[in-house]
Formats: structure tokens, C-alpha cells, sequence
């Protein structure tokens, strides 16, 4: 129950943070991301028991997206030559 309601929090996050950079190319990514942690977050805490088992196939496929994006995201700001808040690039 834990681990959902943390990817919950983090998917939150995400998608308020993708929501302030929204004109920014590349922002997309990030709702993207957001919306995968929110809904995956929400499988856990709907049912937990059934969740108990599918965990590790829910958090590797959780992981592979979530990886996807960032390497294209980080791609994408190395293209550009961006930093956001200085030397942070998230």
C-alpha cells in the first residue's frame, strides 16, 4: 500500500510540474509520465491483494516507461542545450 500511494504522490508531482512547463516543447513527455505514475499508483491502491502478486511485473513495466521517457527527455535537452534551475536537469 505504500509503494502505491508513494507512485501516486510522485505522479502528482509530476503532472503539476509538467502542467507549469506547458508551451516548453517537450512538456508532454512529462504529463505523460505523470499520468502513467498516477494510474499505476491507483492499480496498487484499488486492489492491494491482486497488486501483492502483480507488483513486480507492474513496477518493471512502471520502470521501462518511465526510463523511456527520461532518456528521451534528457536526449531532448542535451539537443537543445537546456538546464532548468541552473546545473538541475530533471
Amino acid at each position: 500500500m505504500f509503494i502505491g500511494v508513494m507512485i501516486l504522490i510522485s505522479g502528482i508531482a509530476v503532472v503539476s510540474y509538467a502542467m507549469s512547463l506547458s508551451g516548453t516543447q517537450g512538456w508532454g513527455w512529462r504529463l505523460v509520465e505523470g499520468i502513467v505514475d498516477i494510474l499505476l499508483g491507483i492499480i496498487i491502491l484499488w486492489n492491494p491483494f491482486a497488486s501483492a502478486m502483480l507488483i513486480p511485473i507492474t513496477i518493471g513495466i512502471w520502470a521501462i516507461v518511465r526510463g523511456i521517457i527520461l532518456s528521451v527527455d534528457s536526449l531532448s535537452y542535451k539537443k537543445r542545450e537546456l538546464t532548468i534551475g541552473g546545473d538541475f536537469c530533471y
